[in-house]
């Protein structure tokens, strides 16, 4: 097989005459009994080889898991580029990607990426969990927003308080449309199943449900992409969110039930409260000499052992991704308390190029755009430092989690 090199692989072996999650007759891992190491997917690296040989495999017919050879162990880090540490810190996490395995997500007993060619193809999918945080606790809030006024880093022994997670499925109209057609597909689909139910199912037994919405409405629906979305979902036990299968129970307007679009091996943070391994970015706001922000520098940081220490170069780039990320800013003018200007600047984790270790500058912020400042009139007015009133930075990491650190006064 052909992978490219830099992304994470979930490889999974299946019986195409099933259909849905029974299709699933096997999941790779590396999981080494007394290494530290559990992976559940092939992690490439840009160092990686030109290939690697996992030899033989036995599938265990009670956790569906083909295990590696432990002896392969070594070789095949070396093969795909990864320290012993790195395999350590991204198999703490990589089960995260497990939730995209089904390959029949619409239930209907074709593999989903050969329906392409049918008459009626099914549309693409992506499905997030966004896991949203504040920098530090209640306590700490106004000390944190303090410093990003003064243009200095937060304190780092703050202890991030989780907020909320929320599940979104966003659908897109099949690849290779213009906007027209995928725009009138789009239509059809939404007027087919405006509705859904969200439910988790327990890991072991998919007749029991662990939550379940009731009936809610589709959101966000353009010409352009359509989305599932339970805003919030709550731990259970000691932090823990519910994992198992979850279902989008896709409706007609009458209620009636269209089809169920399944995602099975969700798995969830072991403690949201103590998110270890979580890489965030840290921002530093800079100003010209009229205190107008200028450029934003990020410090990497990694959430280990309660506490947040410098992320080595090869933790960022195996958490943090190369997509692009936003941070957004709030200001409130002294003169105009109850006008919000709302800003924001996009980022590259990786820096397009730029060192892992080396913090990461959003330069050149067009103080006159109307998405870094605010209409006045003829007059557009730069968000300023001491201004600012909020902040939050977004972005997506490789094992298929979304991450949301907010600061703000508290209320």
């Amino acid at each position: 097989m052909e992978l490219t090199k830099g992304d994470a692989w979930v490889l999974l072996f299946l019986d195409s005459t099933q259909h849905g999650p029974a299709m699933i007759k096997g999941i790779f891992k590396a999981d080494v009994s007394g290494s530290g190491i559990s992976l559940d997917t092939i992690k490439t690296s840009s160092d990686s080889g030109d290939g690697t040989d996992l030899g033989s495999m036995e599938l265990d017919p009670d956790t569906q898991e083909t295990n590696l050879d432990t002896t392969k162990l070594s070789g095949f880090l070396s093969d795909v580029g990864l320290s012993t540490h790195g395999a350590e810190t991204y198999g703490a996490l990589d089960d995260q990607m497990l939730k995209f395995i089904n390959p029949d997500i619409d239930d209907d007993g074709i593999i989903d990426i050969l329906e392409t060619d049918l008459d009626e193809p099914i549309p693409e999918f992506a499905f997030q969990q966004w896991f949203t945080y504040d920098y530090g606790d209640a306590t700490d809030m106004e000390n944190t927003l303090a410093d990003l006024k003064a243009g200095s880093l937060p304190s780092m022994n703050l202890q991030p308080t989780f907020l909320s997670m929320s599940s979104n499925l966003w659908s897109y109209g099949p690849a290779g449309l213009g906007d027209a057609e995928q725009a009138a597909y789009n239509k059809s689909y939404y007027e087919a199943r405006p509705k859904f139910i969200f439910e988790v199912r327990d890991p072991n037994d998919p007749n029991t449900v662990l939550y379940s919405t009731g009936t809610l409405t589709m959101k966000n629906k353009n010409d352009f992409d359509l989305g599932f979305q339970v805003e919030s979902l709550a731990p259970d036990v000691n932090g823990k969110i519910p994992e198992g299968t979850y279902i989008y129970k896709t409706l007609a307007v009458n209620d009636d039930p269209v089809n169920d679009l399944i995602f099975c091996n969700v798995k969830t943070l072991d403690d949201v409260d103590n998110p270890e391994n979580f890489v965030v970015p840290f921002p530093q706001f800079n100003t010209d000499g009229n205190d107008n922000i200028i450029s934003v520098t990020f410090h990497w940081k990694i959430y280990r052992g309660g506490a947040f220490v410098d992320a080595t170069s090869e933790e960022v780039s195996l958490v943090a991704g190369n997509g692009v990320a936003q941070v957004d800013w709030e200001s409130a003018l002294p003169s105009e308390p109850d006008t919000k200007i709302q800003s924001s600047a996009a980022f590259y984790p990786g820096g397009q190029g730029a060192n892992w270790a080396t913090t990461v500058v959003v330069d050149n912020i067009d103080l006159n755009s109307t998405t870094t400042g605010v209409m006045f009139g003829d007059t557009i007015i730069a968000p300023k430092l001491s201004n600012m009133i909020s902040a939050s930075i977004g972005f997506d990491t490789v094992v298929g989690l979304d991450i949301s650190f907010k600061i703000a006064a508290p209320k």
